[in-house]
């Protein structure tokens, strides 16, 4: 009797050791998928910063685009203003010594056109050059281009 349950005790302690094991196996098992699970919800909040600042690059370069389409816009406005001023004044003579009723009458038409230039910005930045702001808080007030309110002071100053 005593050998059966001494090997009945051995048997027990095989099991044992063999449920333990396994046990082991079956946990390490759990942890290794919590962290491959935690692994994919970094990945996961990684790729969704990354699409955050794709769409907010978009929306950026969105509004750059059409920043660059008004400017050139008023580019191309500006080049025919100069064009349009270029063929009146090719249309009348200046340079002749003798000015007769008529040619005067065609320089007062012309010197009155030179108003084509005139910015509905431009008093409002005059007074802001005036009240000692320099060109970039004068363009980050108007909402401008630092070259735009160069180019309006510039203008401004011809006429």
């Amino acid at each position: 009797m005593f050998n059966v349950i001494m090997v009945l005790l051995i048997i027990v302690g095989i099991v044992l050791v063999v449920f333990a094991y396994m046990s082991k196996n079956k946990f390490e098992n759990k942890n290794d998928y919590f962290e491959a699970n935690a692994a994919v919800q970094l990945v996961k909040q990684a790729v969704d910063d990354a699409d955050n600042a794709i769409e907010q690059l978009n929306k950026i370069s969105s509004n750059v685009f059409e920043e660059f389409e008004e400017k050139y816009q008023e580019l191309l406005f500006l080049y025919q203003m100069i064009d349009d001023m270029k063929e009146k004044r090719d249309k009348y003579d200046f340079n002749t010594s003798t000015r007769t009723n008529d040619s005067f009458e065609k320089r007062q038409v012309f010197l009155s056109e030179r108003n084509y230039f005139k910015n509905p910005n431009l008093d409002k930045i005059k007074n802001m050059q005036e009240q000692g702001l320099s060109v970039s808080e004068i363009s980050k007030a108007l909402n401008m281009g630092q070259g735009e309110v160069k180019l309006i002071l510039e203008l401004g100053k011809a006429r």
